[in-house]
């Protein structure tokens, strides 16, 4: 079909589409037969590198960090090491240093009529003593 003028009758498209939508699927056959073939090839080449080095699954999968050991590692990378105390807390134990947005928890109770100062903690007199 290299011709932009259509010579060909509707029912001749119609079985060369059906022609080449079986040569698409015989295709996509032989290409899932293909990529099967390569991973037990690939699997079996990981499997044969595990043994000769005597790799563990701890070498090959590193146990992951919680995310607040990667916010605590990014602190540190920039800088401040430190933990900032916690300014505000509710009833619920939720809690915020005072430093960002507002929390969820906040705003919901900023929305149903409360104050935010309604739940700053109130610092103990002996820590005001060790500040001076």
């Amino acid at each position: 079909m290299t011709n932009p003028e259509i010579t060909q009758s509707l029912e001749e498209l119609k079985a060369e589409k059906a022609k080449i939508l079986a040569s698409m699927m015989k295709l996509d056959a032989v290409i899932a037969d293909k990529l099967a073939q390569d991973k037990v090839q690939n699997v079996n080449e990981v499997l044969a590198l595990v043994e000769k080095y005597g790799l563990t699954k701890d070498d090959l999968f590193p146990p992951q960090t919680s995310s607040s050991t990667k916010q605590k590692s990014a602190l540190t990378k920039s800088g401040s090491s430190t933990t900032l105390p916690v300014k505000y807390q509710d009833e619920k134990g939720n809690t915020w240093t005072g430093r960002g947005l507002n929390p969820k928890w906040l705003e919901k109770e900023i929305e149903a009529g409360k104050k935010k100062e309604d739940f700053l903690i109130a610092v103990p007199v002996a820590a005001l003593a060790l500040a001076a």
